[in-house]
This record gives C-alpha cells, structure tokens and sequence, in this order.
C-alpha cells in the first residue's frame, strides 16, 4: 500500500521520497480516511528537509482542513518550530499560544513539545 511505503521511506530517511510519496496520495485521496496523516506526514518530509516554508504551509493545511486530527495539535507545535527555524519568532510564539484555545485535550506529549518550542523560540 502507498500508505505504507511512504511511511516507510520517511521512517527510512529518504525525505524527497517521502514528500513524493504523501504528495502523490493527497493529490490521488485528498478525502481518504488516512489524508490527515499524510499531510501531518508531509510537513515531517518538508522539515526534515530543512524546507521551513514549504513544511509551515503544510502544517498549517493539516491544522486548517482537518482541525480534529490526531496529529493537529504537534502539527500545530511543528508549524511554530518551522516558523521559528526562519527566524519568526514571534509567529511562532503566537502560533503556540493557540494550543491551549484550538487543542485543550491536546496529549501530554504534545503539550511537553509545545512548552519545549516555547523555550527554544524564547517566548515570553
């Protein structure tokens, strides 16, 4: 299955693949069950890539077209850290204060990553 395969390259370290891959079944599945994964997927490819920009829109698509996902909440602290990595940093505080009013039962692990990005980004 693509699914899979994607996964498995982005787990795998090859990133250009795994972009490939995720953009490919968005493109094929835009409203299959598994689409928010694959976004919150492709922003991990972009970031990993060092494509800030690229991986902020694609985050931010995952938190705008599919708000109740289970990877909205980190797709929301990634997109502060990519924001962060080019140097917006107060986009990046903003963003995160978004958690506690967007996600108030985000998970305790995204909560901890939101409290550590917010120590990297030095927000007040």
């Amino acid at each position: 299955c693509i699914r899979d395969r994607s996964h498995a390259m982005l787990i795998g370290g090859n990133f250009p693949g795994a972009e490939e891959a995720f953009g490919l079944l968005l493109t094929r599945y835009p409203k299959g069950k598994k689409a928010s994964d694959a976004q919150y997927y492709l922003g991990e490819s972009l970031l990993y890539q060092d494509n800030y920009p690229e991986a902020a829109a694609a985050y931010g698509k995952l938190i705008k077209e599919y708000p109740t996902s289970a990877n909205a909440p980190t797709g929301l602290v990634k997109l502060a850290r990519a924001m962060r990595l080019m140097d917006k940093t107060t986009e990046a505080c903003r963003t995160l204060d978004l958690m506690s009013k967007q996600f108030p039962k985000a998970s305790a692990v995204a909560k901890q990553m939101a409290a550590q990005e917010r120590q990297y980004a030095k927000c007040v």
